[in-house]
């Protein structure tokens, strides 16, 4: 039969209209190779009467078919998303249906394009897309009952049925699909060169695992790109696209792994015979031992951070171009510091995890200038499921305990507070919404008198509530006319980087700077950051830079103005104060030692937190090119036993930043980075202008009774909020030595020591009797006026009455004896302290700790009583108070026997006075059993002892163990 005019007409019509004015003779041609084509199989299907009115139904799906075309030519397939660290090294891969990335036939090895055409379509280049001898025979066998006489499909139809049709008309045994398929492969030839089709082919066809076009199947099968491969291994993927599942090369089965050997043999058969490689070549890939990858392999470093980057990136351009759109996604992160993250934080796990009930913790480290992420460990275990361990605690709202303390000392300084302002450090009643209860210390004891470096930098808890608390607006910022201290606090807080704390600030009250709001270790170590960068926000970045599947830059955070423009968050001088203040180790050593973990050795700032009920240990610590944060405890909020920021977090806080700061090759790696965003690398905190120095009285001295302060020690200020001193005449002005104690005439009364019969008593009842040396009062009474007063430095008392009697108790039990006298004299009072064996009353305030180890201007003793045996690591704690004037520095020595011929120095020497606090570690375990001398030595400017030494005998190593004939 033959197709009428008619139908001819309408055919070649629509194809001209196709293709445009310029392809009808090419039109022409290809309708015409058409009619031929498929009347065969018209006639297979029925009848010539059927096939005609089949035709005409089929006309405006044809026309559809053709008109898809266009979608088959500017197709966007889906393509795998990769996600690399900076350097390059690939994190993962993205996929939803599969793997694809695309590459051009000029990246394909000629091995895998001949053995694909060899097995496919051997006349890929020679015919028009369709396999003219073959449909004849399809239809012959049709017609006569011999279904199967045709051949396969050619490499366009292949290419063709796989775009254009949905997988359930792929799989139907449809005429009208197998029409619509051979004219659409006929025009796809017509209107494209060969190479283009191969192309195109070879990257879309499945070759199974998930593996779409070559490139994903040669990484999927082999581990490594397809421009790599070699013969033995092209053989062996072209033979898989028409089983991918029965001949899979990564299956374990031997049965399978027989079959795929037995299809390449086949694919090297078929190049042979077709020409392409001689039989010694194929002999010789046959032969060859073949290496697959590891079908378990699925690549995902860094998890959590690269799970965090998704969300980021699924914001940033939208979940399905994320999944499918091909980007190459290059990140913040140094995969080598990432696995320096990953090994401290589960050594430190493993190490206490039993002894403390800790089974996780989290890391993150910036570059703060850039805000760029170089690491981020959100739990030891990403895999275990028992801890939580997907659960990135990095970006969880968690309460910080006191390492959010450094912003509310910023926000005092920033609103006018003295750096030198002291508050008391003593019994206190906090009322919140919860009810009243009584702050404490960590460690439970009250120190008195607390200046802001030695409260920020021991984390002492009572004196930054008060501090929080003082905290006023500056009269000239109208805007914050109103504010209480924990409203400005937040507003602080916020603009550093914190993302959270949105509840009405008086939910959280003065509870705030103790952690009692929640906040991310992200923000957290962002808001350090802004530290770090003298007072300016950058926001954090994991992104460096995005390209799409055609090598266009869709995104660089270089080109970000938003992403790397500072922001003004805080005045830089109280940034630089405070940063001092949590970079002052001999600040910090009466709570933590001078060699604690907080301490690197080289200029660097931190703080620890811990929350009251052991969930959350933190350490956040930063040098000016580094900032690290880090969490302990468990991601169920079960308690710790025991375990603090200092013991759970500090210690891998301090491995890691170490690593980076003392290793070459990690803090160059740093260095790179601030230089690649043109920013200068210094490794000391650059003091900006508008910050003054001064001496400031060292409080621990005025616990004597004097003239005047008898030590003293510098301190910082910010120049327009230095303080004003109060002098002997009651005029203000500034001074040069700016403070906040004073000088006023009182009346000084010494007083006896205790009866024998007092002492006695003191001792059957075990109890420590303090007793005054002095009497102070206010002259002007019975006859004590003016002319019997003398000049006293004191510390003036609080206004408020509660807090006053709880400084005064603490003042007659701690006998601290400079503080501003409560009373006026009178001859009753003076008599009652004069009579033998009276005590004073409690408001009677008196000079104490006079003893052993005084010389001159200074007090220095051991807490440790003579005799002690030691047999494991000990904190050596004690006194050592002095004018820096007189004494350069004081320093521990250790010396064997009971009279030592040399001395060896325990950990540093210290410079700052300590009161009660540790001063070295002596490690007894290490050392041989016997005796030992101990001593603290004050060594004077001129390099001179200041004798004598205070010494204490001590024994080390185990008790001897009793004689059981002695019992």
């Amino acid at each position: 039969m033959s197709l009428t005019e008619v139908e001819r007409s309408i055919l070649q019509r629509r194809l001209a209209r196709r293709r445009g004015g310029s392809g009808v003779a090419a039109g022409l041609l290809i309708g015409t190779l058409a009619v031929i084509v498929l009347i065969p199989l018209f006639i297979a299907f029925s009848s010539v009467a059927g096939a005609a009115i089949l035709y005409i139904n089929l006309a405006d799906e044809l026309e559809q078919g053709i008109g898809s075309l266009q979608d088959i030519e500017e197709r966007e397939s889906f393509q795998t998303t990769r996600i690399y660290d900076r350097n390059g090294v690939l994190l993962r891969e993205m996929f939803g249906e599969g793997r694809r990335t695309y590459v051009p036939i000029s990246e394909i090895p000629t091995t895998l394009l001949q053995a694909t055409i060899a097995t496919e379509d051997k006349t890929f280049y020679e015919n028009a897309g369709v396999d003219l001898t073959g449909i004849m025979r399809a239809a012959y066998g049709e017609v006569s009952g011999q279904p199967g006489l045709g051949g396969g499909s050619t490499i366009t139809q292949q290419f063709v049925r796989h775009v254009a049709f949905s997988y359930e008309e792929r799989i139907a045994r449809s005429y009208t699909r197998k029409i619509k398929e051979i004219v659409l492969a006929l025009i796809l030839t017509d209107r494209h060169d060969k190479d283009s089709i191969l192309e195109w082919y070879l990257n879309e066809i499945y070759y199974g695992n998930l593996a779409y076009g070559a490139e994903a199947a040669a990484q999927t099968v082999f581990g490594k790109p397809v421009r790599e491969l070699d013969l033995a291994e092209s053989a062996l993927l072209a033979g898989l696209p028409q089983y991918p599942v029965e001949f899979n090369p990564l299956s374990p089965d031997p049965d399978v792994r027989r079959k795929v050997a037995d299809r390449q043999r086949e694919v090297l058969r078929l190049m042979t015979a077709n020409g392409f490689i001689t039989d010694a070549e194929a002999d010789a890939a046959q032969r060859k031992t073949l290496t697959f990858a590891d079908p378990n392999d699925d690549l995902f470093d860094a998890p959590h951070f690269v799970v965090h980057v998704q969300d980021l990136l699924e914001d940033m351009i939208g979940a399905e171009r994320l999944a499918h759109g091909g980007l190459e996604i290059v990140t913040t992160l140094d995969l080598g510091m990432q696995r320096l993250g990953e090994r401290v934080v589960k050594e430190q796990v493993d190490l206490l995890g039993e002894r403390h009930d800790l089974s996780n913790a989290a890391l993150v480290s910036m570059e703060p200038r850039s805000g760029q992420v170089l690491a981020m460990v959100g739990s030891t275990d990403y895999w275990n499921d028992s801890i939580d361990g997907r659960v990135n605690v990095t970006v969880r709202d968690r309460q910080p305990g006191s390492s959010i303390k450094p912003v509310t000392y910023v926000t005092a300084l920033e609103n006018g507070m003295s750096s030198a302002a002291f508050v008391w450090d003593v019994p206190m009643k906090l009322w919140t919404p919860n009810g009243e209860y009584e702050p404490k210390n960590y460690d439970g004891v009250f120190r008195g008198p607390v200046r802001m470096r030695a409260s920020l930098a021991n984390s002492y808890n009572i004196p930054a509530l008060k501090f929080l608390s003082a905290i006023t607006p500056l009269a000239s910022n109208e805007e914050d006319a109103g504010k209480h201290g924990v409203e400005l606090t937040i507003e602080t807080a916020k603009r550093m980087g914190i993302t959270g704390l949105n509840r009405d600030p008086w939910d959280y009250g003065l509870s705030l700077t103790l952690g009692g709001g929640e906040v991310t270790l992200l923000d957290l170590t962002t808001t350090y950051g802004t530290l770090a960068n003298m007072g300016t926000f950058v926001r954090p970045n994991a992104i460096l830079k995005i390209t799409d599947s055609k090598g266009e830059v869709i995104y660089d955070l270089a080109a970000d103005e938003e992403a790397l423009t500072p922001v003004d968050a805080v005045d830089p001088r109280a940034a630089f104060i405070v940063t001092d203040m949590l970079s002052d180790n001999a600040a910090r050593s009466p709570a933590f030692g001078s060699s604690s973990a907080l301490h690197l050795g080289v200029p660097a700032a931190a703080k620890t937190g811990t929350t009251n009920d052991y969930k959350d240990n933190w350490t956040v610590g930063y040098t000016p090119y580094l900032v690290t944060g880090v969490w302990a405890g468990n991601n169920d909020n079960t308690p710790m036993r025991n375990s603090s920021g200092l013991t759970g977090a500090a210690p891998i806080w301090q491995a890691f930043m170490r690593n980076v700061v003392f290793e070459e090759d990690q803090r160059a790696k740093v260095q790179a980075v601030r230089e690649s965003m043109g920013f200068e690398f210094s490794t000391s905190f650059a003091r900006p202008p508008g910050i003054v120095e001064r001496s400031v009285c060292l409080l621990q001295s005025l616990n004597e009774l004097g003239s005047a302060c008898k030590s003293s020690q510098t301190e910082l200020f910010i120049e327009e909020y230095l303080p004003q001193n109060i002098g002997t005449d009651g005029e203000s002005g500034t001074s040069e030595a700016a403070d906040v104690w004073t000088t006023i005439p009182s009346v000084v009364v010494p007083v006896p020591p205790p009866s024998p019969e007092q002492v006695a008593a003191a001792a059957a009842a075990e109890e420590e009797l303090r007793w005054p040396t002095a009497l102070l009062c206010l002259p002007g009474a019975e006859g004590f006026g003016l002319d019997k007063a003398q000049s006293v430095a004191v510390l003036p008392l609080p206004a408020d009455e509660e807090e006053r009697r709880f400084v005064l108790e603490w003042a007659t039990k701690n006998n601290w004896g400079a503080l501003e006298p409560s009373q006026l004299c009178s001859n009753e009072m003076i008599e009652a302290a004069l009579a033998p064996g009276s005590l004073p009353g409690s408001e009677i305030l008196f000079d104490g700790n006079v003893g052993q180890g005084r010389r001159g201007q200074a007090e220095y003793r051991l807490g440790i009583a003579p005799d002690t045996r030691l047999d494991a690591r000990t904190v050596l704690t004690g006194t050592a108070v002095f004018d820096p004037s007189e004494i350069e520095y004081f320093k521990v020595e250790l010396g064997p026997g009971r009279e030592p011929s040399e001395w060896i120095t325990l950990g540093d020497v210290h410079r700052q006075s300590i009161v009660d606090g540790p001063m070295e570690v002596l490690d007894a375990a290490s050392l041989a059993p016997g005796d030992y001398i101990v001593r603290l030595v004050l060594v004077k400017t001129d390099g001179n002892f200041l004798n004598p030494p205070y010494s204490v005998p001590i024994r080390v190593g185990p008790a001897p163990e009793p004689d059981p004939d002695q019992e």
